[in-house]
């Protein structure tokens, strides 16, 4: 009696044994196939959400970085316009008289990238005084 209940002893304690190497690697199952795990719906899930999530913070990144882009290329148009007819202005006798002379607006719209400009008078309600272009 007391060899068979060793035996069983040694017989439960392997089995034991291999249970536990069994479970010892959680990640054993998954190794066998890849795609495995595309069959289960919480995959797909976290798949989309992890998408749609870097989606939508590109989409904003993107959309402040377009307007701050569009309002850089606004102000340097505006700067080469600024420097292009500044030279241009001459002296007016009073502020009804436009101070650029035709010929140099004629010239400043044939050397320069300014295609035209209007002239009005600095006062509060503001007169056309001519335009070029």
């Amino acid at each position: 009696m007391g060899w068979s209940y060793a035996k069983d002893i040694s017989n439960w304690s392997d089995t034991v044994t291999q249970r536990k190497k069994a479970k010892s690697n959680p990640l054993a199952g998954i190794g066998s196939s890849p795609t495995q795990i595309w069959r289960s719906r919480i995959s797909w899930r976290i798949a989309l959400s992890a998408f749609l999530t870097i989606l939508v913070v590109q989409g904003g990144i993107m959309l402040f970085t377009f307007k701050q882009q569009e309002m850089m290329l606004l102000n340097d148009v505006r700067k080469v316009g600024r420097a292009a007819i500044a030279p241009a202005i001459g002296y007016a006798p009073d502020r009804l008289t436009s101070p650029v002379i035709p010929e140099v607006a004629t010239s400043v719209t044939s050397n320069t990238l300014v295609r035209g400009f209007s002239i009005y008078s600095p006062d509060t309600s503001p007169r056309f005084l001519g335009s070029y272009g």
